[in-house]
């Protein structure tokens, strides 16, 4: 049984898209190479958009949500500071959560109010707010493997009802320390999207979602497979391939106990 949450009529569109991985700088990178990795190197974290001080203060996936971020708002025809955002990640900051707590077993008990601000799961959205100078609402998402879909679920509504755009950014980073045996992150990922209520000059893509029972999703092969797999962010990448091929089609996320099925239909066709 299906369950249809947009129809043709209230379709959102896709503008621009950030990428980063192992191998993957970019989105513009991941097209020019045929969608597959350059190799093997994680690209350096840099956070442009932070002041200096912000940026030395800043945590891994708080970098690395940004980069993928700063891509997308760059091919946006949307000012930064317009978009509503929704960040997702299934753990955030996990290095420093591991700090705070061994913090927590010292005497004197001394926990660093820097590493305490950055253990909170919205931080990243919340330096990207102040970066971005948005007044705009904020999200930050948590949802274990299934976080990208439970992401794109909230932004679509966001857009599709209150009629603003707003970027969508998933973001994994490894887990190390004494939090790796329970949660185990093999690839450093993140993505990001600018939805938008009207097509505009940008669109790449027209998207529709609704649910259907089952427990499906969408796999793929080879290299992009683990990747898929080792992250819950990079449950993404059917979605990003099917956009990079512009021919549309449907693709599925496992969302609790059912699934997401995301339509995509080129703009010339919608």
């Amino acid at each position: 049984m299906s369950s249809t949450i947009a129809t043709q009529e209230n379709k959102v569109f896709i503008e621009a898209v950030g990428l980063l991985a192992t191998g993957i700088p970019s989105w513009q990178a991941f097209l020019n190479n045929d969608l597959q990795p350059l190799g093997d190197e994680f690209p350096k974290l840099t956070a442009e958009r932070l002041p200096r001080a912000e940026r030395r203060r800043a945590t891994k996936i708080t970098r690395l949500a940004f980069m993928t971020s700063e891509q997308s708002a760059a091919a946006s025809s949307m000012p930064a500071g317009q978009l509503a955002n929704v960040f997702v990640s299934s753990c955030s900051s996990t290095d420093i959560v591991d700090s705070v707590c061994l913090q927590l077993c010292d005497d004197p008990m001394l926990v660093s109010p820097t590493q305490f601000h950055n253990s909170v799961h919205n931080a990243p959205v919340g330096y990207w707010s102040i970066a971005s100078e948005s007044k705009m609402p904020s999200s930050s998402i948590c949802g274990h493997d299934h976080s990208f879909a439970a992401g794109l679920l909230d932004t679509y509504s966001q857009v599709l009802i209150e009629k603003i755009p707003a970027m969508l950014t998933a973001a994994d980073n490894v887990v190390a320390g004494r939090l790796q045996p329970f949660r185990d992150i093999a690839y450093p990922f993140a993505t990001s999207f600018v939805l938008t209520p009207n097509q505009t000059k940008k669109s790449l893509a027209s998207l529709t979602l609704s649910t259907q029972t089952g427990q499906q999703e969408t796999r793929l092969t080879g290299e992009l497979e683990a990747m898929r797999a080792g992250n819950p962010a990079a449950r993404s990448l059917p979605f990003l391939l099917q956009l990079a091929a512009g021919n549309g089609g449907e693709c599925t996320f496992v969302l609790n106990g059912c699934q997401l099925v995301a339509s995509l239909t080129p703009v010339s066709a919608s």
